[in-house]
């Protein structure tokens, strides 16, 4: 799920539309539980702290018992 376009770039649609296929899929499949990224914040250069309010904003939406994680990945600092 990278939620980027042919130009390598994620917007609002592309992350909702990313979340909202990925939770189709682990239903459809059976799924209990289904672990995010954060959708577009990485190679598609969109804010970190908006793509996670976009995701959360489309989750709360959805009806279904799977449980759903976002992992946020956090650089380790230079020692």
């Amino acid at each position: 799920m990278a939620g980027i376009s042919g130009l390598w770039q994620a917007s609002e649609y592309s992350i909702r539309h990313s979340v909202r296929s990925a939770v189709a899929l682990a239903e459809q499949q059976g799924f209990k539980s289904l672990a995010f990224p954060i959708i577009g914040a990485g190679t598609g250069s969109f804010s970190q702290s908006k793509a996670l309010s976009l995701m959360l904003d489309e989750l709360s939406k959805m009806d279904g018992n799977l449980q759903t994680i976002i992992v946020q990945y956090v650089k380790p600092s230079a020692a």
